[in-house]
């Protein structure tokens, strides 16, 4: 009989708790599109580059604090740089980040009506594209797939529109990464 005593209050107990939670309220504006410009950093042992990609991303808030987001990136600016081998020849290669693809988990948190801070963990792919390969890479390493995250901030100017700035790491394997900071524009609909 204790026994049973015992497991109903903590029954009662436990539903009373859980009724003081909250479900989380849905966003009133459900999808976002951000435009922005990725300075993008690449680094291999040897060889370092800075292009500039175009990112898309259209996203889903499925709470006030979730939702998930599909990217899609392309060069549109090609960088140069010089390698210099071990063996002192200098070599010329220009290089830019090509087809850049993601899909990610977005949590955020609004600090205000204004201004809201989140983070992102997913999986980018991608492909880079060099004019020559004076790393003992060949073209066939061009390809990429990797885990990719990053953390930002929406600061709202209009309405339904804000000033995005944030940090990506769309690819680290080894010593080589590919990292941007990008600038955009973000449009709830």
């Amino acid at each position: 009989m204790k026994k049973m005593l015992v497991i109903w209050l903590g029954l009662a107990m436990s539903s009373a708790a859980l009724a003081q939670l909250k479900t989380p309220k849905a966003p009133e504006k459900v999808y976002y599109m951000d435009t922005s410009i990725n300075v993008v950093k690449y680094t291999e042992p040897g060889l370092t580059f800075g292009p500039t990609a175009l990112r898309v991303t259209l996203g889903k808030k499925t709470s006030e604090t979730f939702g998930y987001e599909g990217m899609l990136g392309f060069s549109v600016r090609n960088a140069q740089t010089q390698y210099t081998g071990s063996d002192a020849t200098v070599t010329s290669v220009t290089g830019e980040i090509n087809n850049l693809y993601g899909l990610y988990i977005k949590a955020r948190k609004g600090l205000g009506k204004e201004l809201e801070i989140f983070g992102k963990l997913g999986m980018a792919s991608g492909e880079r594209a060099l004019s020559a390969y004076p790393t003992g890479l060949s073209e066939s390493d061009n390809k990429f797939l990797s885990i990719s995250y990053g953390i930002g901030a929406k600061a709202a100017i209009e309405k339904d529109m804000s000033l995005q700035l944030d940090y990506m790491s769309y690819y680290h394997k080894g010593l080589t990464s590919i990292d941007a900071f990008s600038l955009g524009l973000s449009i709830d609909f």
